[in-house]
């Protein structure tokens, strides 16, 4: 059984580890509840985690001497999955779209634009689209002055990560958090 480099050693691991180091026998053992036993012999603590029913993992293994917790080992590994998860949901950058119209509202339009502070503020990228219906099309200027319009409100905030341009149909533009 090969060994994952990012695991930690579990029970018999452990003792074939120390087996190969004459010198490191001791561990300092740490119970599942968090009391400490002290430095004890590596097998002594392995008779110790067995007669609990529960695993022996070396937690700090670079620590003098290594540092080892009875608890179970896939309740370990489930949170220990669990918070790579939670760090990796916290990193993850998402694109929010906000749909506006060329004759948009004045209500309308503050509503739309405090969703996009909101989700700047979060971290997200946000992806404005001003989509022309029917002959809409003819009001580039409308258009253009919406658009310095938004790029005023969130210029506090936000960097325009990809300039507008026309596709088909609409004005899009990508803003991103300063």
């Amino acid at each position: 059984m090969e060994k994952n480099l990012n695991e930690p050693r579990v029970n018999e691991q452990i003792l074939r580890f120390f087996n190969n180091l004459p010198k490191l026998k001791e561990v300092r053992l740490i119970d599942e509840d968090g009391t400490q036993h002290g430095i004890i012999l590596a097998n002594k603590a392995l008779e110790i985690a067995k007669s609990m029913d529960l695993d022996l993992i070396e937690i700090s293994p670079k620590a003098e001497p290594p540092v080892c917790k009875i608890m179970d080992y896939g309740k370990f590994k489930y949170h220990q999955a669990k918070k790579v998860k939670i760090l990796n949901a916290a990193t993850k950058q998402t694109i929010k779209t906000i749909n506006f119209g060329v004759l948009i509202e004045e209500n309308d339009f503050n509503v739309k634009i405090n969703s996009l502070q909101k989700f700047i503020k979060q971290g997200n990228k946000v992806k404005i689209i001003i989509k022309f219906k029917g002959r809409e099309a003819t009001f580039q200027k409308l258009a253009e002055s919406l658009i310095n319009r938004i790029l005023d409100c969130s210029s506090g905030i936000s960097t325009v990560e990809k300039p507008a341009h026309i596709d088909g149909k609409s004005l899009m533009m990508m803003l991103s958090p300063k």
